[in-house]
């Protein structure tokens, strides 16, 4: 996979282990800012990203900035204005010459998609939420209508919506999360 036009690379930790490539799946934090400091997001906040490298899935600049890194790494990535369409299109109070700066730290590269990582590792979601999640990823997959692990995801997905309302809830509020 060949980086795009523009994208600058800057490693600043080497990781060890399998060299993340095509195709893995992979978690990661990652800090985007714009050149004077202010932030755009950070995961830190909320739960790893997760995505599917070479899959157009995420930010080109997050995708094709991981291919190479190993688990623990963390590499400072430079977006040109020309890549940064996908980041405009989600926050669209960033300029059209926005130039972003991602600081990226490759946490895991697993072997299997995982479902719940937003929920376990979120402050949105409850305590509860958290167990159904660990449940649900520990449970034997089955497709039997009132198995133990239609029953965990039932309650799971139940929770999580519950908790993801309350959270935007508290968010309108005026002068809460702002």
């Amino acid at each position: 996979m060949k980086p795009a036009k523009g994208l600058k690379f800057e490693d600043i930790r080497i990781g060890r282990g399998h060299a993340v490539e095509a195709k893995d799946i992979v978690h990661v934090h990652c800090v985007c800012s714009r050149p004077k400091g202010d932030i755009v997001f950070d995961t830190h906040t909320d739960a790893p990203y997760q995505f599917r490298v070479g899959s157009r899935e995420c930010y080109v600049g997050l995708e094709q900035a991981v291919v190479g890194m190993q688990v623990g790494g963390v590499r400072k990535v430079k977006v040109p204005p020309h890549l940064a369409y996908r980041e405009r299109e989600q926050y669209p109070t960033l300029p059209q010459d926005a130039m972003l700066l991602y600081q990226i730290e490759l946490l895991r590269i697993p072997k299997q998609w995982d479902n719940t990582l937003h929920i376990r590792h979120s402050p949105t979601y409850s305590t509860k939420a958290k167990v159904l999640a660990h449940l649900h990823r520990i449970l034997p997959v089955s497709s039997k209508l009132r198995s133990p692990y239609q029953i965990v995801q039932q309650a799971l997905f139940q929770e999580a919506e519950k908790n993801r309302l309350k959270a935007e809830k508290r968010k309108a509020e005026p002068g809460v999360g702002r």
